[in-house]
Protein backbone atom coordinates (compact mmCIF):
# COMPACT_ATOMS: atom_id res chain seq x y z
CA UNK A 1 0.00 0.00 0.00
CA UNK A 2 1.44 3.81 -0.58
CA UNK A 3 2.00 5.82 1.95
CA UNK A 4 -0.33 9.36 2.67
CA UNK A 5 2.72 11.29 0.70
CA UNK A 6 4.03 9.08 -1.59
CA UNK A 7 4.10 9.84 -5.15
CA UNK A 8 1.38 8.87 -7.61
CA UNK A 9 2.05 7.95 -11.02
CA UNK A 10 0.37 9.75 -13.69
CA UNK A 11 -1.17 6.62 -15.20
CA UNK A 12 -3.67 4.31 -14.29
CA UNK A 13 -3.15 0.79 -13.65
CA UNK A 14 -4.68 -2.51 -15.38
CA UNK A 15 -7.25 -3.19 -12.84
CA UNK A 16 -7.88 0.68 -12.56
CA UNK A 17 -8.60 0.69 -15.95
CA UNK A 18 -11.10 -2.19 -15.59
CA UNK A 19 -12.51 -0.90 -12.29
CA UNK A 20 -14.07 2.44 -11.93
CA UNK A 21 -14.84 3.27 -8.56
CA UNK A 22 -17.74 5.49 -7.74
CA UNK A 23 -16.26 7.86 -5.11
CA UNK A 24 -19.66 10.04 -4.99
CA UNK A 25 -21.56 6.89 -4.22
CA UNK A 26 -20.51 5.48 -0.75
CA UNK A 27 -21.66 1.76 0.79
CA UNK A 28 -21.58 2.61 4.54
CA UNK A 29 -22.84 -0.89 5.16
CA UNK A 30 -19.88 -2.64 3.56
CA UNK A 31 -16.82 -0.21 4.94
CA UNK A 32 -14.95 -1.79 7.75
CA UNK A 33 -12.34 -0.64 10.03
CA UNK A 34 -9.84 -1.34 7.13
CA UNK A 35 -11.35 0.82 3.96
CA UNK A 36 -14.01 2.28 2.91
CA UNK A 37 -16.49 1.00 0.69
CA UNK A 38 -17.99 2.35 -2.59
CA UNK A 39 -20.21 1.51 -6.04
CA UNK A 40 -17.99 0.16 -8.16
CA UNK A 41 -18.18 -0.35 -12.17
CA UNK A 42 -17.04 -3.53 -13.68
CA UNK A 43 -16.32 -2.61 -17.64
CA UNK A 44 -15.57 -6.08 -18.38
CA UNK A 45 -18.48 -7.80 -16.75
CA UNK A 46 -21.37 -5.24 -16.42
CA UNK A 47 -23.73 -7.44 -14.77
CA UNK A 48 -21.69 -8.49 -11.81
CA UNK A 49 -23.01 -7.53 -8.18
CA UNK A 50 -19.83 -6.03 -6.81
CA UNK A 51 -18.14 -3.08 -4.52
CA UNK A 52 -14.88 -1.59 -4.30
CA UNK A 53 -13.44 -1.25 -0.57
CA UNK A 54 -10.34 1.87 -0.89
CA UNK A 55 -7.90 0.53 2.19
CA UNK A 56 -6.80 2.62 4.68
CA UNK A 57 -3.29 2.94 4.41
CA UNK A 58 -2.25 2.34 7.98
CA UNK A 59 -3.95 -0.61 8.75
CA UNK A 60 -2.89 -4.06 7.71
CA UNK A 61 -4.81 -6.62 5.63
CA UNK A 62 -4.88 -10.21 6.26
CA UNK A 63 -2.98 -11.78 3.11
CA UNK A 64 -3.20 -15.69 3.93
CA UNK A 65 -7.17 -14.66 4.10
CA UNK A 66 -6.72 -13.02 0.43
CA UNK A 67 -5.21 -15.50 -1.14
CA UNK A 68 -7.12 -18.69 -0.26
CA UNK A 69 -10.48 -16.97 -0.38
CA UNK A 70 -9.42 -15.25 -3.84
CA UNK A 71 -8.51 -18.44 -5.25
CA UNK A 72 -11.18 -20.84 -3.68
CA UNK A 73 -14.19 -18.90 -1.96
CA UNK A 74 -15.89 -19.93 0.87
CA UNK A 75 -20.23 -20.29 0.34
CA UNK A 76 -22.23 -18.06 2.79
CA UNK A 77 -19.49 -15.30 2.93
CA UNK A 78 -18.35 -12.41 0.76
CA UNK A 79 -14.87 -12.95 -0.57
CA UNK A 80 -12.87 -10.92 -2.17
CA UNK A 81 -12.56 -11.03 -6.08
CA UNK A 82 -9.84 -9.39 -7.08
CA UNK A 83 -6.92 -6.16 -5.81
CA UNK A 84 -5.14 -4.01 -7.02
CA UNK A 85 -3.42 -0.27 -6.68
CA UNK A 86 -5.96 1.99 -7.99
CA UNK A 87 -5.39 6.12 -8.46
CA UNK A 88 -8.31 8.02 -7.23
CA UNK A 89 -9.43 11.15 -5.95
CA UNK A 90 -10.08 11.46 -2.60
CA UNK A 91 -10.71 14.55 -0.32
CA UNK A 92 -9.72 16.52 -3.33
CA UNK A 93 -6.29 14.69 -3.71
CA UNK A 94 -5.02 12.50 -6.18
CA UNK A 95 -3.73 9.32 -4.02
CA UNK A 96 -2.82 5.59 -4.65
CA UNK A 97 -4.81 3.53 -3.06
CA UNK A 98 -4.74 -0.43 -2.56
CA UNK A 99 -8.83 -1.18 -3.59
CA UNK A 100 -9.98 -4.82 -3.35
CA UNK A 101 -13.04 -5.96 -5.32
CA UNK A 102 -15.82 -8.17 -3.29
CA UNK A 103 -19.07 -9.69 -4.58
CA UNK A 104 -21.58 -7.84 -3.40
CA UNK A 105 -24.99 -9.00 -1.64
CA UNK A 106 -28.01 -6.63 -2.18
CA UNK A 107 -30.13 -7.90 0.38
CA UNK A 108 -29.31 -5.64 3.15
CA UNK A 109 -27.53 -5.85 6.05
CA UNK A 110 -29.53 -7.79 9.53
CA UNK A 111 -28.91 -4.62 11.24
CA UNK A 112 -27.44 -1.32 10.70
CA UNK A 113 -24.74 0.30 13.07
CA UNK A 114 -27.29 2.39 14.43
CA UNK A 115 -28.86 -1.21 15.98
CA UNK A 116 -31.87 -0.73 13.49
CA UNK A 117 -33.09 -4.43 13.02
CA UNK A 118 -34.04 -5.31 8.80
CA UNK A 119 -37.56 -5.73 8.76
CA UNK A 120 -37.12 -9.04 7.93
CA UNK A 121 -35.00 -10.37 10.31
CA UNK A 122 -37.63 -12.68 12.89
CA UNK A 123 -36.87 -15.28 14.83
CA UNK A 124 -37.48 -18.04 11.88
CA UNK A 125 -35.14 -16.89 9.66
CA UNK A 126 -32.70 -16.53 12.69
CA UNK A 127 -32.91 -20.21 13.42
CA UNK A 128 -33.04 -21.56 9.80
CA UNK A 129 -31.16 -19.54 7.85
CA UNK A 130 -28.64 -17.25 9.96
CA UNK A 131 -27.53 -19.68 12.56
CA UNK A 132 -27.26 -22.15 10.23
CA UNK A 133 -25.24 -20.22 6.88
CA UNK A 134 -22.64 -18.49 9.98
CA UNK A 135 -22.06 -22.23 10.68
CA UNK A 136 -21.18 -23.16 7.47
CA UNK A 137 -18.79 -20.45 6.77
CA UNK A 138 -16.64 -20.54 9.84
CA UNK A 139 -16.74 -23.95 9.60
CA UNK A 140 -15.04 -23.64 6.17
CA UNK A 141 -13.02 -21.13 6.84
CA UNK A 142 -11.72 -22.82 10.21
CA UNK A 143 -11.04 -26.34 7.79
CA UNK A 144 -8.54 -24.05 6.28
CA UNK A 145 -6.85 -22.54 9.72
CA UNK A 146 -8.57 -19.12 9.57
CA UNK A 147 -10.40 -17.45 12.29
CA UNK A 148 -13.21 -14.97 11.09
CA UNK A 149 -13.25 -12.73 13.87
CA UNK A 150 -15.68 -10.74 12.46
CA UNK A 151 -19.04 -12.00 13.00
CA UNK A 152 -21.46 -9.13 13.99
CA UNK A 153 -25.17 -8.27 12.63
CA UNK A 154 -23.49 -5.46 11.30
CA UNK A 155 -21.66 -7.91 9.07
CA UNK A 156 -24.18 -10.04 7.88
CA UNK A 157 -26.31 -9.38 4.68
CA UNK A 158 -29.39 -11.10 3.02
CA UNK A 159 -28.19 -12.16 -0.40
CA UNK A 160 -31.30 -10.68 -2.42
CA UNK A 161 -34.13 -8.91 -1.48
CA UNK A 162 -36.58 -11.52 -1.99
CA UNK A 163 -34.12 -14.39 -0.62
CA UNK A 164 -33.71 -15.93 2.92
CA UNK A 165 -29.95 -16.54 2.22
CA UNK A 166 -27.92 -14.73 4.48
CA UNK A 167 -23.74 -14.33 4.17
CA UNK A 168 -21.53 -13.81 6.38
CA UNK A 169 -18.97 -10.29 5.40
CA UNK A 170 -15.45 -10.00 5.11
CA UNK A 171 -13.00 -10.50 7.29
CA UNK A 172 -9.79 -9.77 5.21
CA UNK A 173 -9.45 -6.13 5.35
CA UNK A 174 -8.26 -5.69 8.99
CA UNK A 175 -6.01 -7.22 11.72
CA UNK A 176 -8.80 -10.01 13.51
CA UNK A 177 -10.74 -7.92 16.34
CA UNK A 178 -9.21 -5.03 15.12
CA UNK A 179 -11.65 -1.76 16.89
CA UNK A 180 -14.27 -4.02 17.39
CA UNK A 181 -17.32 -3.14 20.21
CA UNK A 182 -16.03 -4.59 23.39
CA UNK A 183 -19.31 -6.81 24.44
CA UNK A 184 -18.10 -8.51 20.74
CA UNK A 185 -14.85 -10.10 22.65
CA UNK A 186 -14.24 -12.58 24.24
CA UNK A 187 -13.74 -11.36 27.92
CA UNK A 188 -9.94 -12.14 27.25
CA UNK A 189 -9.18 -10.37 24.33
CA UNK A 190 -11.84 -7.78 25.10
CA UNK A 191 -9.57 -6.70 27.96
CA UNK A 192 -6.76 -6.72 25.23
CA UNK A 193 -5.47 -3.38 23.10
CA UNK A 194 -8.30 -2.82 20.31
CA UNK A 195 -5.68 -2.78 17.81
CA UNK A 196 -3.81 -5.68 18.55
CA UNK A 197 -5.97 -8.33 20.63
CA UNK A 198 -4.55 -11.38 18.64
CA UNK A 199 -6.01 -14.15 15.99
CA UNK A 200 -8.33 -15.79 18.70
CA UNK A 201 -9.48 -19.34 18.33
CA UNK A 202 -12.54 -20.57 17.12
CA UNK A 203 -14.17 -20.16 20.61
CA UNK A 204 -13.89 -16.08 19.57
CA UNK A 205 -16.20 -17.06 16.04
CA UNK A 206 -18.37 -19.05 18.10
CA UNK A 207 -18.89 -16.45 20.61
CA UNK A 208 -19.48 -13.94 18.35
CA UNK A 209 -21.99 -15.61 16.47
CA UNK A 210 -24.13 -15.77 19.68
CA UNK A 211 -23.58 -12.54 20.85
CA UNK A 212 -24.98 -11.79 17.05
CA UNK A 213 -28.15 -13.95 17.18
CA UNK A 214 -28.90 -12.06 21.23
CA UNK A 215 -28.10 -9.23 19.29
CA UNK A 216 -30.69 -9.72 16.45
CA UNK A 217 -33.53 -11.36 19.02
CA UNK A 218 -33.04 -9.00 21.53
CA UNK A 219 -33.20 -5.50 18.64
CA UNK A 220 -29.95 -4.06 20.66
CA UNK A 221 -26.75 -3.55 18.99
CA UNK A 222 -24.56 -4.22 21.93
CA UNK A 223 -21.83 -1.73 19.62
CA UNK A 224 -24.04 0.77 21.19
CA UNK A 225 -23.33 0.18 24.76
CA UNK A 226 -22.04 2.99 26.55
CA UNK A 227 -20.04 0.97 29.27
CA UNK A 228 -17.66 -2.03 29.70
CA UNK A 229 -19.70 -3.20 32.97
CA UNK A 230 -22.93 -3.34 30.26
CA UNK A 231 -20.77 -5.42 28.02
CA UNK A 232 -19.30 -7.74 30.28
CA UNK A 233 -22.60 -8.55 31.81
CA UNK A 234 -24.29 -9.09 28.35
CA UNK A 235 -21.45 -10.94 27.49
CA UNK A 236 -22.04 -13.57 30.22
CA UNK A 237 -25.16 -14.46 28.57
CA UNK A 238 -23.67 -14.18 25.03
CA UNK A 239 -21.48 -16.94 26.44
CA UNK A 240 -23.97 -19.39 26.93
CA UNK A 241 -26.31 -18.34 24.46
CA UNK A 242 -23.06 -19.24 21.96
CA UNK A 243 -22.88 -22.30 23.39
CA UNK A 244 -26.25 -23.72 22.84
CA UNK A 245 -26.27 -22.59 19.31
CA UNK A 246 -23.14 -24.19 17.91
CA UNK A 247 -23.82 -27.75 20.19
CA UNK A 248 -27.72 -27.76 19.56
CA UNK A 249 -27.09 -26.71 15.94
CA UNK A 250 -29.98 -27.59 13.91
CA UNK A 251 -32.21 -27.40 17.86
CA UNK A 252 -31.50 -24.25 18.92
CA UNK A 253 -33.67 -23.08 21.39
CA UNK A 254 -34.94 -19.32 21.04
CA UNK A 255 -36.78 -17.31 23.28
CA UNK A 256 -36.65 -17.91 27.12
Amino acid sequence: MSGENAPVPDNQSTFGDRYEVIATSPLPEFSTRGGDAFVVKDKEKSATDCYALVHHPAVPVRNEVYKTLQSKPVPNMICPIERGLMNLMIDGRKVQRLVTIFGRPTGGVLMGADGKLNPRVNANRLRQNVALSILKAITALHKRGFIHRSIMPTNIYFSTPSSDDVVLGECYSMPPGYMQPFGMETLDLALSDATARGVGDVDSDYYQMGATLQSCISAKWCGAEGTATACLWHGSIRVRFGHWAVGAKSRVRWGP
